[in-house]
């Protein structure tokens, strides 16, 4: 049979054709579908939200992207307080279907509809939800918003937007206002439109309020970080906070203190979920609303919220723990450098110098990136990541010309390389160099990905 277009191709006309072709189940799930649109932040908020889901011992799911490990890992299912792994069977089972409805097990065709990877995935996910007859879900915007495949919903039972900064800009706009007409695309008639204020401009608040007047919807909330706890110090266990309207503090296992903005984001969505209170689709009688889902709930998800590879600590056996983060943006490579200037430079007598084993996606502004983050005296080990599962449209810069931009920002480096065979070889360098405390892993999520899989094997 053939496979969909590995490609990056925007649009939603071909998605709602293919829905259309296989049932509609985008339909079945109205009014139980979270939609997450912003730049950076997405997946915390989604991570947030399915943890507290779960908790309330609902039959939810979840959809990321881009994925990390492996393609699947970008979907994720929960029944009665447990995780339940997506059968890889049953996932081939719905994407033959969805081919064959669109009829690209047809050698050629005037009636086909010719899906990307990434519309397959989606419809796939659709369909899994439709068919596992989750309660809730959450899914993540792939690219943008207004144009990507996921921006399909019917009546979504809310659409929240993290945050605007520059990034995709050969698909979105070379400006926050255009990047930000695009991620406010998502909004939808009578679906409530949740904003972070966070780090947001006057400018692109105009236009988003405008996207959301013209798309209908209501009510619309400018939602404002939650309050740090300055007296709890968690170290890397994570950090505590406050929300205005909330019962008790909340603590989330995740660093940076951006993810007080994320974190009240994802509860104006549950709370905006159990205000609406769909029926239960996994007990028969009960609704979505309080009883099910009350502040201690929330808090309870919240506390076990599980996010890989974002200021992420990572133990290796034997040496210590690394930092390892995905930030591959200016915005990201900001709050990592602060994050990182916090934890480690400043935790001694004297400032502390940092290794960076560094990797990035060609176009991404290597420049931009490498001025948020290094200083005089660091290390840079420029590494390639290994190919994308799915993703066959992602390239790596490569490695010279990484560690050329780096010294070309920071003439001062100790040292800026770009010969390594490969990341395991990049960090034997770095912590044959310096201790494992002040080595930090970043620059893409694929890095991120071949770090875990370094991990595991070890």
């Amino acid at each position: 049979m053939a496979s969909a277009r590995g490609e990056i191709d925007p649009g939603i006309e071909r998605v709602l054709a293919a829905l259309e072709a296989v049932g509609s189940p985008h339909k079945e799930l109205a009014g139980r579908l979270l939609h997450v649109a912003g730049t950076n932040g997405k997946g915390s908020v989604c991570a947030m939200v399915f943890a507290a889901l779960k908790e309330a011992g609902l039959s939810v799911g979840s959809f990321n992207s881009p994925h990390l490990e492996e393609p699947l890992d970008a979907v994720r299912l929960a029944s009665s307080g447990c995780d339940v792994p997506v059968d890889p069977k049953v996932w081939a089972g719905l994407e033959e279907e969805v081919l064959r409805a669109c009829k690209l097990d047809l050698p050629s065709s005037d009636e086909q509809i010719a899906l990307t990877s990434f519309e397959l995935q989606v419809l796939t996910v659709l369909l899994l939800f439709a068919r596992q007859r989750v309660d809730a879900a959450v899914l993540e915007v792939g690219l943008g918003g207004r144009a990507d495949a996921t921006n399909v919903l019917v009546h979504p039972a809310a659409c929240g937007i993290t945050g605007i900064a520059m990034d995709h800009q050969n698909f979105l706009g070379t400006s926050a206002e255009e990047i930000a007409h695009h991620k406010a695309g998502i909004f939808k008639q009578g679906s409530p439109a949740l904003i972070s204020t966070a780090r947001m401009s006057e400018s692109v608040r105009a236009v988003i309020a405008e996207c959301a007047h013209q798309a209908g919807a209501s009510p619309v909330r400018w939602v404002e970080e939650a309050h740090a706890i300055p007296e709890s110090s968690l170290g890397r266990a994570g950090q505590s906070m406050r929300i205005d309207g909330f019962t008790g503090d909340l603590f989330v296992p995740l660093l940076g203190d951006f993810q007080r903005s994320n974190a009240a984001l994802a509860l104006a969505m549950l709370q905006e979920l159990r205000a609406k209170g769909p029926p239960l689709q996994s007990a028969s009688g009960k609704f979505l609303d309080e009883s099910v889902l009350d502040d201690a709930t929330i808090a309870a998800g919240f506390a076990a919220t599980c996010w890989r590879g974002r200021l992420d600590w990572c133990e290796l056996p034997g040496v210590g723990s690394v930092l390892v983060d995905g930030a591959h943006n200016v915005e990201a490579a900001e709050a990592l450098g602060q994050y990182v200037d916090e934890a480690i430079r400043h935790q001694g007598p004297s400032q502390r110098a940092v290794t960076w084993v560094i990797g990035m996606s060609a176009g991404k502004d290597a420049a931009g990136v490498l001025q948020q983050l290094l200083h005089d005296e660091d290390s840079v080990l420029a590494v390639t990541f290994g190919e994308v599962a799915g993703m066959p449209w992602v390239r790596c810069q490569p490695a010279a010309d990484l560690a050329a931009v780096a010294r070309s920002v920071r003439p001062g480096l100790r040292r800026s390389e770009g010969s390594f065979a490969n990341l395991l070889a990049a960090l034997q360098a770095a912590l044959s160099d310096a201790p494992a405390s002040q080595v930090v892993v970043c620059g893409s999520l694929y890095l991120v990905a071949d770090f875990m899989r370094l991990l595991r094997s070890t």
